[in-house]
């Protein structure tokens, strides 16, 4: 089909971009789970029915391979896609080769305390071009028409899951308040994130999380000031919700890591991250507001910094948040396993986990358990590689490197 996609645009813009959208998902897939098929995926025409699990080290090599052959591919020049079809970047090769760049930088950064070159991986990214404003965001847009909704407004609307609110701990970091429950310290007491008006909505002018890991007995009790987001939901569970694959706010706080926590990148990381938000949701915060908040946040810029600022900015995308606590340990403020959710009706309510987690924050989903049937012989020997030789949710992934809950590995 070629030929007749070239009407259209560029093939080798088309073949980029697809490349590089197959890493993005990749790259998600096997840091759920670890070691993953990826070398042998989608060879049923060579005769590969059964597919081994690549350990992730080499995935994710792989990968970065990958996306520096996709960028290369890229002529600016030309269309990738018609107007109207690409739901990303409308055709934008030259956005499309920025993303690109920018994913390498987001998978060289996970690799910072297992690979020694991770800073060389981003200084080749950078000097091929890298995202340079919010307008480089890559962004996924649904659509308010049909079934072509945001799979955020579904679960909600459509499946009526209404459970769903802001977590405490969450709440207590955009509020700058410590969580005393546990005796844990908030890096900027006293300072409010301008971003919890956009992250969530009041209960009568007031903002107040969740706690999680209630039994079922406490779940009422505990939701009681909640908002009720079914009758006043956030801006992200409209049915055309742009969902962010990547964002140039993440991408800064990436480039400050790599610079040795720099002030000027992790500024411009929370500027954006603030701005983008208040531009897609119309929300009226004022330079003065934003400029305050950054000064305050940025009295001291160092490793629980620039981790806290980035889990903020990833709090729509739960498995690169999820990710960076695991990298990095941070935030603290982050409940872990055995700790009080919530205090109710004057008792402390613990958070205790559904499954066994040795104590810390769950480290990776477990294999589904259509893999032990249909592709039973390279299940086993995966399995055989994790932790007891089990298929269990406390093995580390392969760039986990920490020995403790809250252990906060340094760079390499």
């Amino acid at each position: 089909t070629a030929a007749s996609n070239a009407a259209y645009g560029a093939n080798c813009n088309q073949i980029a971009a697809a490349k590089i959208l197959k890493v993005w998902l990749m790259e998600a897939i096997t840091d759920l789970w670890g070691d993953v098929p990826y070398r042998d995926v989608a060879q049923l025409e060579q005769g590969v029915y059964y597919t081994r699990y690549d350990r992730q080290e080499e995935i994710y090599q792989g990968m970065l391979q990958e996306l520096k052959e996709a960028v290369a591919m890229i002529d600016p020049s030309q269309p990738a896609f018609p107007s109207g079809t690409d739901q990303i970047y409308d055709g934008d090769a030259a956005k499309w080769k920025r993303f690109g760049n920018s994913l390498r930088c987001r998978l060289a950064v996970h690799l910072s305390k297992v690979d020694p070159h991770w800073r060389d991986y981003i200084t080749e990214a950078v000097a091929d071009g890298v995202f340079e404003s919010i307008d480089d965001n890559a962004l996924y847009a649904f659509s308010s028409a049909g079934s072509e909704y945001s799979g955020f407004y579904e679960i909600f609307f459509v499946r009526n899951r209404n459970d769903f609110t802001l977590s405490r701990p969450f709440a207590l970091l955009l509020l700058g308040q410590s969580d005393t429950l546990n005796g844990k310290q908030h890096p900027w007491e006293g300072v409010e994130d301008p971003r919890i008006s956009i992250y969530t909505t009041s209960n009568n002018g007031s903002y107040k999380g969740v706690g999680y890991g209630l039994p079922a007995t406490k779940i009422a009790s505990g939701r009681e000031g909640t908002p009720n987001w079914s009758v006043n939901p956030p801006f992200f569970l409209g049915k055309d919700f742009s969902y962010p694959l990547m964002t140039y706010a993440e991408l800064q706080f990436i480039l400050s890591e790599y610079k040795g926590f720099s002030k000027e990148e992790y500024r411009q990381g929370v500027r954006a991250s603030i701005r983008a938000l208040a531009i897609h949701t119309l929300t009226d915060l004022s330079e003065e507001q934003v400029f305050a908040y950054i000064d305050k946040v940025s009295e001291r810029v160092d490793a629980e910094a620039v981790a806290t600022q980035k889990y903020i900015e990833l709090y729509l995308n739960g498995i690169e948040g999820w990710n960076e606590l695991r990298r990095t340990g941070y935030p603290t403020m982050v409940l872990r396993p055995g700790e009080i959710s919530d205090r109710i009706d004057g008792e402390d309510v613990r958070f205790v986990p559904m499954v066994e987690v040795k104590g810390d924050v769950i480290s990776r989903m477990i294999y589904p358990d259509s893999e032990s049937t249909l592709n039973a012989e390279y299940w086993r020997e995966a399995v055989s590689r994790l932790q007891d030789g089990t298929n269990n949710h406390y093995s580390h992934v392969y760039w986990d490197v920490r020995k403790s809950t809250y252990d906060h590995p340094d760079n390499q």
